[in-house]
């Protein structure tokens, strides 16, 4: 007389002839498994985190340069080059935030005070740092030294600055929004 198995049931009987036994896998095969999945998802989920802070790294860095760009173009100006440097300027400004159309009505009248001061300023950056930034807008703050040769001070003067620069993101390129000096 047969007796029927109940699901999952294993029987040390051998098979009836012709019919072959399938043999479940072990818990060996499923703990194997299993971490074989959970380690995959492990390595893509930290790869994908990796190039969101590559990413992160990479906007970082470009709004940083952007803002060391635009104070070296202040604090570096003669009278040669004033108007190159007001020019390259305002390119990375953002159109429409004002701060774009302050800086070309006072461009001219710059110029002009460079030219008649026979103003020759020597700057470079020291040192910057990024205040915040999100995805769309960043601020930085900037250190930079100068020295400042003009019909008063023919023999140069040091001068130091700091900066804070508001940047927005557009179209993928840092922009700036705003330039001040801070105390």
């Amino acid at each position: 007389m047969a007796t029927a198995l109940a699901e999952g049931e294993m029987t040390d009987r051998p098979a009836p002839e012709g019919v072959r036994r399938v043999r479940r896998p072990g818990w060996q095969v499923v703990v194997v498994l299993t971490l074989a999945v959970g380690l995959t998802i492990y390595g893509v989920v930290g790869v994908l985190d990796l190039r969101e802070h590559r990413a992160r790294d990479v906007q970082r860095d470009d709004a940083v340069r952007t803002a060391n760009r635009a104070v070296l173009l202040l604090v570096s100006i003669t009278k040669d080059n004033a108007d190159r440097n007001l020019d390259d300027l305002l390119e990375l400004t953002e159109t429409g935030t004002g701060f774009r159309e302050n800086l070309a009505q006072l461009a001219k009248t710059f110029q002009q005070t460079v030219e008649a001061g026979k103003v020759t300023s020597t700057g470079e950056v020291t040192s910057a740092g990024l205040v915040r930034m999100t995805d769309t807008s960043a601020r930085v703050v900037v250190a930079a030294s100068a020295v400042v040769v003009n019909v008063d001070a023919p023999d140069g003067e040091p001068r130091n600055y700091r900066m804070s620069v508001s940047l927005k993101r557009v179209d993928g390129t840092w922009k700036i929004s705003n330039m001040e000096f801070v105390a």
